[in-house]
């Protein structure tokens, strides 16, 4: 339908245009204002005092006909027009020939400057002005493509008006199962990218008679058949692939190679999905994988864009072997082939293992670059690489995202194939693991605007399609080209289900306490699987449940305890490769471990797997069940589950851990007030220990801080990427600090610039009011490199952190005082004294709003306490949100450090606090006093500057932490914190607008992933659910297992291709209606 006929058929009298260039608007009748289109909205957006003429009103007011306007001149009006007009009389219409990005129709000049300085300035030092600042409300992102300019709309501004689309009709496409490479002209992914989009547009513009392919599944399915009826006079047409088996003309070749080094004679056969709508079932050789990876190695070579690779292989399957040998073979078909396979891999012990089985096969030129690594031996792998030496080099993921290492690295080589194990890190479900790895994507690209090469992911279970599609996450994330896909099979018939409900017989026979019961009924079957030599893993889901069984096993068996070896993340480096081994040899049979024991581990003869209880979802339940009978016959996987409470202590350790929507809040506000206090610097860098006051630090929750600010900044930057295409930041974690400041007194000073070492130092300033007169700066990262070279710097740090042995005896370090430098500014008054005043009022009025909590001893959501604080006039109902987060937040940070339990957090999210809560509030005033009275110090005019000395386990600095962050959030002050242990992280402002809307009306802010994090852990628990409930058929035991696993198998293997029971899809949509 063209744009003038639709705006007749509609109702409405006003029509907001966007997405149209001029020459599609030039000729368009009944504009409703009198400016031209080209630079017509210029002395409005250069001149903020510039307002709209009376004769433009008065065309306004005297329409008396359907009339449109562009959307720069409804956002530059949108003052008057919302005050003047219905909304039901307004209609934006969108081109939607475009997705995401659109032509800018040059509405006003300048547009390059603004691109250059807003949009891709890597100047660290740029501050917006207001004209600016109006830009980046106006367009959340300016792109340059090809020459012209394209621009994302800022959706906020009209987010509560009706919006249609130009274009309504499909076009019916034909689906193919097999496709030639000179089948057609254009493959198209669009992978979250909206240049890709244009770069199609473009391509349909200047073609004729084309033919497009669109690989299937893919999220925009129904934008490519209405692309399709535009360009009628091109042919679309869905790529639907199938997996067979092929002809493999080098496998001879791949069969040397693997007797050479391996010395097998064959290769393996796996179970993969044909075809995962019928889930035929075909036998493909790994050599078919292996020759795929081979043959778009080799696209690559020949500088045309090879396919990626998306492979789904259990553990055991011999992935490794898939990409390790298409390395060797890519080098010994060509000597002169220099280019470089890259592992990420998300354990520095698995790197190490599978490079010491590579040379234990003889295969040398395989090396791992992890944090790890010490500059020596770094610098030796570099100068291996460089001299051809290395071939396969494995890579943590924080080397990956250290900018220019890898290039600095692996120098003039190129990169031949890029690996990704154990994919599923990089999606939504797995951010909690590892946030770093939500990064990736965005360094993968960066890599491939330098070198083509193709990339392959590998994990062992993965989601395709339905509300939990992991597939099309990794897909999007990774930005993955036209992937090819091998689905392994999710059936694990091998692996025998025996799932039990503890009942009142039960419970009849160990007494009703709960832990108790599992503790026995443990303890009764390790005793068991020792006697029968049967080679156990327990999962738990904390540490803490872990070292309370512990004890508990070590009081009543210590004969069997000395039998059974424990891994978690919280352990040293050697203890947990001690105890790994010594589960793998047989020497300690079981093993208690939480998650941390699951990645990349390879134990062949693990003949059970027990779950001490439920933690995570269906995702990861199957794959900790198939660390069991890989070479078996069979493998048993075990729960015993008290039905109700065992589902609610998963509800309160996600209560526990989960990010909150007023924890986003805070942090948008914490950005928000940096930024305005730099004075809209556009690239800030924050010390990670300035969001901590924000999160909860109870003792049962080990999530460190760094994770939780990554996480949480991440959550918010993705969900208005989704929602708005382009985010308000861009978050890039940054290295550790390389300066620190140091306390020093008189007798310090003089050391310090006379001794040998004054090179390292240099003077701050002089401080008052402590026993330190002096404030340093030292070189932390030249003195490493001068006097550390063995250990690589984030060790030295973590050493000088602890105050280890070795730093003690250092003829520097040890007579240094490291300091964290607090920078504090006053709002709206200028003295430390009034700041005493006023939070003194301010938490009294607290102590008010929790009195009837604590006296009635009821529960209380955020949103209860939201409202108290509303009601007491503490805070506006705007504000009211992220204040109670922040309260009920410092309340259980104040207690985790004084080992109380005045504050209890339920299942449902919702909180209790004893009578003691004053008590807690009271350590507030406690710490300021301290602060002022007790702490090195330089005032300046309404600013002080705080130096704190830091040790390895100082309370004093979480209380100030956690007191700086309550006074910030009532807007009593303004505070940054420098220096320290923990990294920094980068924050590029591209638009403040869509923070400063968010936090102007935070009950109508949601954060879609969290949405869906919360829809996802309910689906969970009702699976789960589903799944245990399942009805044992037979008369025997035995056929009541074989029968129920065949059942549970047959459901999972649905989940797995996003079918979810009706059961429970119903259970989770009344769930989440009554949440």
């Amino acid at each position: 339908m063209k744009l003038k006929e639709l705006i007749n058929n509609r109702e409405e009298k006003f029509f907001v245009l966007m997405g149209f260039t001029n020459s599609e608007l030039l000729d368009l009748p009944n504009k409703l204002l009198d400016l031209p289109i080209s630079n017509g909205v210029n002395k409005y957006i250069y001149n903020p005092n510039e307002t709209f003429t009376s004769d433009l009103f008065t065309q306004f007011f005297n329409i008396d006909q359907k009339s449109w306007l562009t959307y720069e001149e409804f956002f530059l009006l949108r003052g008057f027009i919302e005050s003047a007009i219905k909304k039901e009389d307004i209609i934006f219409i969108y081109n939607n020939k475009y997705l995401g990005l659109y032509p800018f129709n040059y509405s006003f000049d300048g547009i390059e400057n603004f691109y250059e300085n807003l949009y891709s300035s890597h100047n660290s030092d740029f501050k917006a002005n207001d004209i600016e600042e109006k830009v980046t409300e106006l367009y959340t992102n300016i792109k340059k493509i090809n020459d012209e300019y394209y621009i994302a709309y800022n959706t906020q501004l009209f987010e509560d008006y009706s919006i249609i689309n130009l274009y309504t009709n499909e076009k019916e496409l034909e689906s193919l199962n097999e496709i030639d490479n000179d089948k057609y002209d254009y493959s198209f992914d669009y992978n979250d990218n909206p240049e890709s989009i244009i770069n199609l547009i473009n391509f349909l513009n200047k073609n004729d008679y084309k033919t497009i392919v669109l690989t299937l599944p893919s999220e925009i399915k129904q934008y490519f058949s209405i692309l399709a009826n535009i360009y009628n006079y091109h042919k679309f047409i869905y790529y639907i692939p199938k997996v067979k088996q092929k002809i493999i003309p080098r496998k001879n070749q791949y069969l040397e190679i693997l007797k050479k080094y391996w010395g097998y004679e064959s290769f393996r056969d796996l179970d993969i999905y044909e075809d995962i709508h019928t889930r035929k079932i075909s036998r493909i050789s790994q050599a078919q994988i292996i020759d795929e990876i081979v043959e778009q190695m080799k696209i690559a070579n020949n500088n045309e864009t090879p396919k990626d690779i998306f492979i789904t292989s259990s553990t055991g399957a011999g992935k490794s072997i898939m990409f390790q040998l298409p390395s060797l073979y890519m080098k010994h078909n060509d000597p002169n082939n220099k280019k470089l396979t890259i592992v990420i891999s998300p354990l520095i012990g698995l790197m190490n293992d599978q490079v010491e089985n590579l040379n234990k096969i003889n295969v040398k030129s395989a090396k791992t670059i992890n944090s790890g690594i010490s500059p020596t031996e770094k610098a030796t792998i570099a100068k291996d690489i460089k001299d051809g030496k290395i071939d396969i080099l494995y890579v943590s993921i924080e080397t990956l995202i250290n900018r220019g290492d890898i290039q600095t690295l692996i120098g003039e080589r190129e990169i031949g194939l890029f690996v990704v194990d154990e994919a599923h890190t990089v999606t939504t479900w797995g951010r909690t693991f590892r946030v770093d790895y939500w990064f990736m994507g965005s360094y993968i690209n960066k890599l491939r605007k330098e070198y083509n090469f193709p990339i392959v992911t590998f994990t062992a279970t993965a989601i395709i399609g339905g509300p939990e599609d992991m597939y099309t996450e990794i897909k999007r994330t990774l930005n993955l080209v036209s992937p090819i896909r091998y689905i392994g099979s999710i059936k694990k018939e091998n692996i025998f289900l025996n799932i039990n409900p503890i009942n009142d017989q039960i419970k009849k026979e160990y007494g009703n306490d709960a832990k108790q019961i599992k503790d026995k009924l443990l303890i009764s079957r390790i005793e068991k699987n020792i006697e029968n030599k049967k080679k156990t893993l327990v999962y738990f889901p904390t540490v803490v449940s872990i070292n309370q069984f512990k004890n508990t096993l070590e009081s009543y068996k210590p004969k069997m305890y000395e039998k059974v070896a424990i891994y978690h993340g919280q352990l040293s480096t050697d203890n947990k490769t001690i105890n790994f081994r010594n589960f793998k040899s047989g020497e300690q049979p079981v093993i208690l471990a939480t998650k941390a024991f699951g990645m990349g581990i390879d134990i062949s003869d693990i003949e059970e797997v027990y779950h001490y209880a439920i933690s995570g979802n269906v995702l990861d339940y199957v794959q900790e069940i198939g660390r069991v009978a890989r070479n078996k016959e069979r493998g048993m996987a075990c729960l015993d589950y008290i039905p109700n409470k065992d589902f609610n202590d998963f509800k309160k350790l996600r209560a526990l851990s989960s990010i909150k929507k007023g924890q986003l809040l805070s942090v948008m506000d914490k950005i928000k007030s940096m930024y305005k206090e730099t004075g809209n610097k556009r690239h800030l860098t924050i010390n990670i220990e300035s969001f901590n006051y924000i999160f909860n630090n109870d003792f049962e929750d080990t999530d460190d801080i760094e994770n939780k600010v990554k996480l949480a900044l991440l959550t918010i930057e993705t969900d208005f990427k989704q929602k708005m295409n382009y985010p308000p930041f861009v978050t890039r974690p940054d290295s550790l600090n390389s300066q620190d400041f140091i306390l020093a007194t008189e007798a310090n000073k003089n050391y310090f610039e006379n001794s040998k070492y004054k090179s390292y130092f240099r003077l701050l300033e002089e401080i008052e009011n402590a026993h330190y007169k002096y404030i340093y700066i030292f070189d932390t990262k030249k003195y490493w490199k001068e006097h550390y070279q063995t250990i690589s710097f984030p060790q030295f740090k973590y050493k000088v952190g602890q105050s280890s042995d070795e730093i003690k005896r250092d003829p520097v370090l040890s007579k240094i005082n490291f300091s964290l430098s607090y920078n504090v500014s006053f709002s709206g008054f200028s003295s430390e004294e009034k700041l005493q005043n006023e939070l003194n009022n301010i938490i009294g009025k607290v102590e008010d709003t929790l009195r009837e909590f604590a006296s009635k001893q009821i529960y209380f959501s955020e949103g209860d306490l939201a409202q108290k604080l509303v009601n007491l006039q503490l805070s506006r109902k705007r504000e009211s949100y992220r204040l109670s987060s922040l309260i009920i937040n410092t309340l259980i940070q104040i207690n985790s450090i004084l080992g109380l339990r005045d504050i209890e957090v339920a299942t449902n999210e919702t909180y209790k606090i004893s009578n003691n809560y004053e008590d807690l509030l009271s350590k507030l005033k406690e710490t300021l006093s301290l602060l002022i009275n007790d702490t090195g110090k330089c005032i300046e005019t309404n600013k002080v500057r705080y130096y704190i000395f830091k040790n390895s386990n100082n309370d004093k600095i979480d209380y100030i932490n956690i007191l700086l962050g309550f006074a910030e959030a009532f807007g009593l002050i303004d505070f940054e914190i420098k220096g320290g242990a923990t990294p920094s992280i980068n924050i590029r402002m591209n638009s403040i607008s869509q923070l400063e809307k968010a936090l102007s009306n935070p009950s109508k802010y949601q954060n879609h992933l969290l949405e869906d994090q919360f829809k996802s852990f309910i689906r969970s628990i009702e699976m789960f659910k589903y799944l245990f409930s399942l009805p044992r058929i037979g008369k025997t035991s035995r056929e009541r297992i074989i029968n129920y696993t065949k059942q549970f198998w047959s459901i999972v293997e649905d989940y797995f291709f996003g079918t979810i029971p009706s059961k429970v899809e119903s259970e989770v949509n009344n769930k989440i209606y009554k949440h």
